[in-house]
């Protein structure tokens, strides 16, 4: 069979148990999604621009979450004979094993310099839910990668991939196809001008449309229309200082 023996559907509705992180990220996806529904819709702001913005701020929790993890001796890796091997006694181990939350705290800092970059450089030239998507993607490319190194959870002990592989695997690939395989959220097709102005008015910016402000048409009405103002007389703006008069001579 495809789906290994030792899982239960049932149990990732459980409470206490289930999707952990992955049903936190749910909750968190419905919460802004209502938050956006009785505020965001209502000026006209799409719903992918508040997950741009929320999942650029979600990556500066990540790497603290794991080494928090470590701390408290959760998460533990399997067993390793190298340098890096840690011994959680805390949990009753006697034998060294990876530290991965702090092999994912390193993955994810350097997921966290990536985003800062990717909003600083790119976001005003992106599609609105690009930022979201690629981080989402980054992401849980990362913690698939990172998941090699963790105790087998979730599935049969013969099994290579855990619980968290086949997590992570249908975001990346759902995150990959939009990327790449759609025109909504296409990173290499042009933007639009649509989309060009979209952006410019959700950053602030100002789009060249090849329109003269109306103060310089005014301006050049008045230019073109040949209604020149004469100079008054005795205005210092234009005639300078006052000349003295000449004193006439008296005839004898």
């Amino acid at each position: 069979s495809w789906w290994p023996p030792d899982v239960d559907v049932g149990r990732f509705w459980g409470l206490g148990s289930g999707l952990a992180s992955h049903g936190g990220g749910l909750g968190c996806f419905l919460a802004l999604w209502l938050f956006w529904w009785r505020n965001g819709r209502q000026i006209g702001a799409g719903f992918t621009r508040y997950l741009d913005a929320v999942m650029v701020s979600s990556v500066w929790v990540y790497p603290f979450v794991r080494l928090g993890n470590f701390m408290n001796s959760e998460i533990w890796g399997r067993p390793t004979d190298g340098p890096l091997g840690v011994i959680f006694d805390r949990r009753g181990f006697t034998e060294p094993r990876h530290p991965v939350q702090l092999y994912e705290a390193g993955l994810y800092f350097a997921e966290l310099a990536f985003a800062v970059w990717l909003q600083s450089r790119y976001a005003r030239k992106l599609r609105s839910g690009v930022v979201f998507l690629t981080l989402l993607l980054t992401h849980f490319s990362l913690r698939f990668f990172a998941e090699f190194f963790k105790e087998s959870q979730g599935v049969d002990e013969g099994w290579s991939l855990n619980m968290g592989h086949w997590l992570s695997l249908p975001i990346v690939s759902v995150c990959a196809f939009l990327l790449l395989g759609t025109k909504r959220f296409s990173i290499l097709a042009p933007l639009t001008a649509d989309e060009e102005a979209e952006n410019a008015c959700s950053y602030g910016l100002t789009v060249n449309t090849g329109e003269a402000s109306e103060p310089e048409a005014v301006a050049s009405d008045s230019g073109d229309s040949g209604d020149e103002r004469s100079p008054s007389v005795g205005d210092p703006a234009t005639d300078g200082p006052p000349r003295p008069r000449k004193k006439k001579k008296k005839k004898p």
